[in-house]
């Protein structure tokens, strides 16, 4: 894997000026024993200077702490992948075994697998199919040497090349993962060490962040998950009282007719009653 995380003088720019303000110091301070100063006037030439080599010194300390500032959200991202990176292929081409061939083949193509470059998944992308990748290619890139070898060496296999060959094969992709994941973790740690507290102070704050979101999102949708139910309940209880009223206004209709020709019965009977006074 080849990185461009870092310009080439991030690392090394502020070592070489801690270091050289040290042997400055310390050479100042050697030589001032050595020398006779009895009016002073040399150690006050020599503390001026000294002041503002230093002044001048902390000019391009400052432009280089504004240039960290200004890349560290950009550098949380790198930061991230290459910690992803770095579980992946601890879990898989670091365990890679050139002596045994089944092994090496399984790891190699699950680590195609989790980096989005086996061949089916290839496939799927030409095609215009959306292909989940676990690790993409964010501050690295794959090495033309090292995806050829893997080509090779699962074609040899594939193709039951003789033994030779293939653990030759597998040998020098092996070799090539080494010297990948050696430099993984050496701009791992440099990422760590360059930007270190403020990086993960970002990280921890995003992921607070992150996880407040999503409360927040959980408890929206709990809220509205709520309403839904809220307002169903209310359409079935409207529902219930017109059925109610209607059943209601069923039964006083109903209550009204029998009263009607209990009425009507009643009647009959007072009229029956009736004639037989008046005919014994």
């Amino acid at each position: 894997m080849k990185f461009n995380i870092f310009k080439w003088w991030e690392p090394l720019v502020k070592p070489f000026i801690y270091v050289f303000v040290l042997l400055i110091t310390a050479g100042l301070i050697t030589g001032y024993c050595f020398v006779s100063d009895a009016g002073g006037k040399l150690a006050f030439i020599i503390s001026t200077l000294y002041a503002f080599a230093l002044f001048l010194i902390t000019i391009p300390l400052a432009k280089i702490d504004g240039y960290t500032a200004e890349k560290l959200y950009e550098r949380e991202e790198f930061y991230l992948v290459l910690k992803r990176l770095r579980e992946v292929t601890n879990s898989t081409i670091q365990k890679a075994d050139a002596n045994d061939i089944e092994n090496c083949r399984n790891h190699v193509l699950n680590f195609q697998i989790f980096t989005g470059r086996e061949a089916h998944m290839l496939e799927e992308k030409l095609q215009g199919k959306k292909v989940p990748v676990y690790v993409r290619e964010k501050g690295f890139s794959y090495t033309t040497k090292m995806q050829d070898l893997e080509t090779k060496f699962l074609k040899a296999y594939d193709s039951e090349a003789n033994k030779k060959e293939l653990f030759k094969c597998a040998e020098k992709l092996c070799k090539c993962y080494k010297k990948s994941c050696k430099n993984l973790e050496k701009n791992y740690n440099r990422i760590s060490q360059v930007y270190g507290g403020a990086l993960f102070d970002l990280i921890e704050r995003d992921s607070t962040a992150s996880d407040t979101e999503y409360s927040l999102s959980d408890i929206g949708s709990k809220v509205d998950e709520i309403c839904s139910d809220i307002s169903s309940l209310k359409n079935e209880i409207d529902e219930l009282v017109f059925s109610f009223n209607d059943n209601q206004r069923e039964l006083t209709g109903d209550h009204n007719a029998i009263v009607e020709k209990l009425m009507d019965i009643e009647d009959a009977l007072l009229d029956i009653k009736y004639d037989a006074d008046a005919n014994p």
